[in-house]
């Protein structure tokens, strides 16, 4: 009897989460509520250190595009003293996951953020005044995926009843051979769709694959 009841419970388990990745990595949907808690706690407490002095709003977020498959929103973070207002100051840009397998580059922008929005050891502290420093003279602009759709695949998703996931995927999900389906191979190479971000800027396209030539890995 035990056994049957063991035996039922890793069933419903393996059910309820398909996915090879530890729970600790950050899924699109976790990135969004992670995201609207930030909007509630800082996007409009104009007080949010209250031992510091006229910081203002520390926290602003934009969508500035959606992906060209699944529509995905692409999102931006501000963080500035005054970041709802436009101001003429000095801009820095952080990008985090790009290489949809490269799911670090996700987990370390979100923690920069929290570095940003919940410094610790105010008073003397070095590290405290180097944050608001900065947060005073310049704005600090993250974006903590670019590659939502290789995000989602990284992490998998059922289709169909069907659950999919490929750990080592890396690009978008771009249609390469226009047949209206997502051909894609499990494990390193030899995906026909999508693109590769990383390798797709507007320089030295000379150097480029041809259309269909396989990443043999």
């Amino acid at each position: 009897m035990i056994k049957h009841y063991l035996s039922l419970l890793i069933g419903l388990s393996l059910l309820v989460c398909q996915s090879s990745l530890n729970e600790r990595f950050t899924s699109l949907n976790e990135l969004e509520n992670k995201i609207n808690q930030w909007h509630i706690d800082f996007g409009s407490n104009s007080d949010p250190f209250p031992f510091a002095q006229d910081e203002g709003i520390i926290f602003h977020h934009e969508i500035i595009g959606y992906t060209g498959v699944d529509n995905l929103p692409i999102w931006a973070i501000k963080l500035s003293f005054n970041a709802d207002i436009d101001e003429d100051e000095p801009k820095i840009l952080i990008l985090g996951q790009c290489h949809a397998e490269e799911i670090y580059g996700l987990e370390i922008s979100m923690e920069l953020i929290e570095w940003f929005l919940n410094p610790t050891n105010p008073g003397n502290s070095t590290y405290f005044q180097s944050i608001l420093t900065i947060l005073s003279q310049a704005e600090v602009w993250v974006v903590p995926t670019h590659n939502p759709e290789g995000l989602s695949v990284v992490h998998g998703w059922y289709e169909n009843g069907i659950w999919t996931q490929d750990v080592s995927y890396r690009k978008n999900k771009y249609d390469a051979n226009m047949n209206s389906q997502f051909d894609f191979v499990v494990g390193i190479g030899d995906d026909i769709d999508g693109v590769d971000l990383n390798r797709n800027y507007d320089f030295n396209w000379i150097f480029g694959d041809e259309f269909n030539q396989l990443d043999t890995g």
